[in-house]
Formats: C-alpha cells, sequence, structure tokens
C-alpha cells in the first residue's frame, strides 16, 4: 500500500468516526438505550455463530464487545431512583455479564441462548416505553418531582427514573456499540 492510499484510509476512516459521533450526540436517551441493546445483541449473535464455527478467537472478541455494553448498561443505571425496576435491571445485567464470562471458558452455547433471550426481552420492554408519558406521571406540573429536582439535567433533557444522564457521555457509547 502507498503512503497515498494510506492517507486516504485514514481519511475515511475519520470521516466515518466523525460521522457515527454526530449521529450519536443527535440521538434520544432512548434511542441510546435501544442501540446499546441492539450491540449486545449483535454481538452475542456473533459470538455464538464464532462458537459453532470453533472460530474461538472471534468469539473472544464479540463476546467481550458484548459484555462492555452490558456493563455500560448497568454503569448508566441509577439504583438508588430507579426503585425495583433499576434493582432487578442490576441483577439481570451482573448475571448476563457472569454467563459472558463463563461461555469464554466453556463455550456453551445454551448460555448465550439464555443471554439472548433477556436482552431481546429487554430490548423490547425499552421499545415499548413511552418516555415523554412515564415523564409526565412521574414529574408533577411544578416539575420537582416532589423530591425538589425539576426533572431536567439543564440541556433540556427530561430526567428518566432509574438512568442516570450522561450529556456529554455519548462518545463513549459510540465506542462500546461501533
Amino acid at each position: 500500500m502507498t503512503g497515498k492510499q494510506q492517507k486516504n484510509d485514514i481519511v475515511q476512516v475519520k470521516a466515518a468516526k466523525c460521522y457515527r459521533e454526530e449521529h450519536v450526540n443527535g440521538l434520544s436517551q432512548k434511542e441510546l438505550i435501544l442501540m446499546l441493546y441492539d450491540g449486545a445483541i449483535k454481538f452475542t449473535t456473533e459470538a455464538k455463530d464464532a462458537i459453532g464455527r470453533k472460530d474461538y478467537p472471534q468469539s473472544y472478541k464479540s463476546i467481550v464487545r458484548a459484555r462492555d455494553i452490558v456493563t455500560e448498561l448497568l454503569r448508566i443505571l441509577n439504583v438508588e431512583e430507579g426503585g425495583d425496576v433499576a434493582k432487578n435491571l442490576q441483577r439481570l445485567y451482573v448475571y448476563m455479564i457472569g454467563r459472558l464470562i463463563e461461555v469464554n471458558f466453556t463455550k456453551e452455547t445454551r448460555l448465550l441462548d439464555n443471554v439472548l433471550t433477556i436482552l431481546s426481552n429487554l430490548r423490547s420492554a425499552w421499545a415499548e416505553i413511552d418516555f415523554e408519558k412515564a415523564l409526565a406521571e412521574y414529574v408533577p406540573e411544578n416539575g420537582d418531582g416532589g423530591n425538589g429536582h425539576n426533572g431536567s439535567d439543564g440541556n433540556g433533557n427530561g430526567a428518566r427514573p432509574g438512568l442516570q444522564r450522561h450529556p456529554t457521555d455519548n462518545s463513549r457509547l459510540l465506542s462500546v456499540t461501533a
């Protein structure tokens, strides 16, 4: 490969990265969560397929990617404000992380089937949530939810029960799912 070809490749990679970052920065919190679930499902499926082909290096890479995404879902969870729902999600995320780690040693695809079922069910549930309606019920007209918090992160984004808002952290989500 010539130096000019390498330079063109680098420019193309940088342009694609900028495009993805702009796309991610324009997404709602719900869309970002769905994107994380989609990535976890994609990489878990890839891991299962790779194990079936006995391509263990690829299965390892895919499992690590899926685990990183589930870890990110766990990281953004706000158990203190999210109540029982957040606590149950926390348990599910920890369970899935454990199964993904176990699969790297055992190569048992049935464990991945279990993780895929959980991820698919959680993704479907998130897709059905009407955040605006839920927020209207959660935050009274005075906007403080009875706790002195106005339901906003200061950037025009309503707070979501059980989730922490990281308005400048979308690039982290991009690195996990890309």
